[in-house]
Order: C-alpha cells, then sequence, then structure tokens
C-alpha cells in the first residue's frame, strides 16, 4: 500500500483535459482524491479537509494571477504540512514568474 492510497489528495486545475486524465487515474489507483476546477472550489475543500498533496496549476486562468497565489497562502497557512506539486505547460514562464515573486 503507498502513503498516497492512505492520504488524501487535491488536483486544481482549471484545464478539464490534464483534471480530466489525472483524477480518474488517481482514483482508479485507489487515491482518496478531491477535484477543484477553480480557486474558489479548491479554497473551500482545503478548508474542510486535510491534504497531505496538493497538485495544482501554476496557471489557473492561462497565468499566475490573484486567484493562484491566494489559494497557495491559504494553503500555506491552513495546510502547512500539505505538500505541494505545481503543474505548468508554461515551464520556463513558470520559472520566470515565480522568481520575481518575494515569498
Amino acid at each position: 500500500m503507498s502513503i498516497l492510497e492512505r492520504e488524501r489528495v487535491l488536483i486544481v486545475d482549471d484545464d478539464e483535459v490534464i483534471s480530466g486524465a489525472v483524477f480518474p487515474h488517481l482514483v482508479s489507483a485507489g487515491v482518496d482524491a478531491d477535484l477543484a476546477l477553480e480557486a474558489r472550489s479548491a479554497e473551500r475543500l482545503l478548508a474542510a479537509n486535510d491534504y497531505a498533496l496538493i497538485v495544482m496549476d501554476a496557471y489557473l486562468t492561462g497565468h499566475i494571477n490573484a486567484s493562484a497565489i491566494a489559494f497557495f497562502d491559504l494553503v500555506r497557512q491552513l495546510r502547512p504540512e500539505s505538500h505541494i506539486l505545481l503543474l505548468s505547460a508554461y515551464a520556463p514562464r513558470l520559472f520566470t514568474e515565480l522568481a520575481a515573486m518575494s515569498w
């Protein structure tokens, strides 16, 4: 039994093609997973559940925006023990934008 079969995972991605591929795969593998297609839904799920892992699209609306940053900050406040895996089809841009931010 893997750790993910005992822990809960949150998928946050507004791209239904990506989330539609990742989420069912995790569930079929026995992972207790929730799916949010936008930041507001993700915030409600985060407030109500403990997650070992949050898989998050860094560009919820095509670019790093206030919703993505606010959600990232909320994770750090509510669930500091949660691990975050950022996904992006725009890797070079992601690294540039993250490097410019103050953490």
